[in-house]
């Protein structure tokens, strides 16, 4: 009757571990997966971003320029709007 009990039990906590393990199998096929996928995404926007900013950063010593020129023609803009007017 003994070996009985013993063997319920260690049949109850193997139950738990299939249930346990089960289930880790589960979320490891659908919650987990989409995680990874949607971190996959998220790595993906990233590194596109990063890219994009590092091919900028070689404008960076050239927008002080680009900011007088811009500023030139906008003087040269009002002035000519200022003589059609007349």
């Amino acid at each position: 009757m003994e070996a009985l009990a013993n063997y319920r039990v260690s049949s109850s906590w193997q139950l738990w571990v299939l249930g346990a393990a089960l289930i880790t199998g589960g979320l490891h096929f659908t919650l987990f997966k989409s995680q990874r996928e949607a971190n996959a995404q998220a790595q993906s926007a990233l590194e596109k971003t990063v890219a994009e900013n590092s091919e900028l950063e070689t404008y960076a010593p050239k927008l002080k320029d680009m900011d007088r020129q811009l500023a030139n023609l906008k003087q040269q803009l009002e002035i000519e709007r200022k003589d059609r007017s007349r």
